[in-house]
């Protein structure tokens, strides 16, 4: 049995041992062993912080947001887009100037050039961007500071990529040899940039668009179009027409373009602006090129109305006037 004297000495221990949330009794303080009922859990301080959760709730916004596959949606330029919140991956292309790393990431009909979503500058540039895109009308635009014009692009005619620049029905006088259309700007119903054979068109491309080939198509009343590509390299048709050029197609190339056509035998000076014909082939009855009497192409004058198509005259009775409707594109 403890005295006075021991139960206060022992106190303070007891108190000790309370404060760190264990109870002892005066009997185990006494030496007895503590019985499992007294023996309690250590307990958290009231202001402890909870455990972290592990289901990402407390990831920030945008972590979360790109996480779920929302970064077309989180109103900044991240991940794999052209601009933002489109291009990449997000289901939505970017417009018209928009910044972009790639053409796939622009509308619809733009290609990305210089980091920006812009009108193509002629069909060879959109089918190189875009070469699954179908013949068909589409936007252009030769440079930034420029008018965006419609234009047909044939995708498919050797490799595709042709811009249609001039349309002429060889029974008209719009474009004969001397009509000023073939060397100034003023464009012609160029509202009409299909390629028919029942209208007549200057188109912009026919001014602005540069090119290394020019395809001519020539189809007569009734029959098919026949098609001939002509290596020539010029900063416009416009500018190549004015100042002139020869070329190396051929007498019998040129002579394929209309069924049953016929030239004179001499001559056979070939080019733009040669002799009596702006895009095309000129022979003569004498070995002078200065005075032709026939002519296969387009933009021609002589002893024919026929502007476009094949007129041969003064030719030993196999004289010709067959005019044709002429496309011509360039690439």
């Amino acid at each position: 049995m403890m005295s006075t004297r021991d139960t206060f000495a022992v106190l303070p221990l007891v108190l000790a041992f309370g404060a760190c949330g264990l109870s002892l009794s005066i009997d185990e303080a006494d030496g007895g062993a503590p019985s499992q009922r007294d023996a309690a859990v250590p307990t958290a301080p009231p202001d402890a912080a909870p455990p972290a959760p592990t289901d990402g709730s407390l990831l920030p916004v945008d972590a979360a947001s790109e996480d779920a596959g929302d970064h077309c949606q989180n109103g900044r330029k991240d991940g794999d887009e052209g601009a933002l919140d489109c291009g990449g991956s997000c289901a939505t292309r970017c417009a018209l100037t928009d910044t972009c790393n790639r053409t796939t990431d622009c509308q619809d009909g733009l290609t990305c050039r210089s980091g920006l979503c812009q009108v193509p500058a002629s069909c060879k540039e959109l089918h190189a961007e875009r070469p699954s895109v179908p013949t068909g009308v589409y936007k252009l635009q030769t440079l930034p500071t420029s008018n965006i014009f419609a234009a047909q692009c044939d995708m498919s005619e050797d490799a595709g990529g042709w811009t249609l620049a001039l349309k002429v029905d060889g029974t008209k006088s719009n474009f004969g040899y001397f009509a000023t259309y073939w060397e100034n700007d003023t464009l012609f119903n160029e509202g009409q940039p299909v390629d028919d054979t029942a209208t007549e068109a200057k188109l912009a491309s026919y001014v602005e668009t540069p090119f290394d080939d020019v395809l001519l198509v020539m189809t007569e009343k009734g029959k098919g179009p026949q098609k001939k590509k002509i290596s020539l390299k010029g900063a416009s048709l416009r500018s190549a027409i004015k100042g002139g050029a020869i070329t190396n197609l051929g007498r019998n190339a040129w002579l394929s373009l209309i069924q049953n056509s016929a030239l004179q035998a001499n001559c056979n000076q070939e080019g733009l602006s040669v002799g009596i014909v702006r895009i095309g082939i000129v022979g003569n009855n004498e070995n002078d090129c200065n005075s032709p009497n026939s002519y296969l192409g387009v933009g021609g004058y002589g002893c024919s109305t026929t502007v476009a198509g094949n007129v041969a005259c003064y030719n030993g009775g196999n004289e010709k006037n067959l005019p044709a409707f002429a496309a011509v594109y360039v690439r």
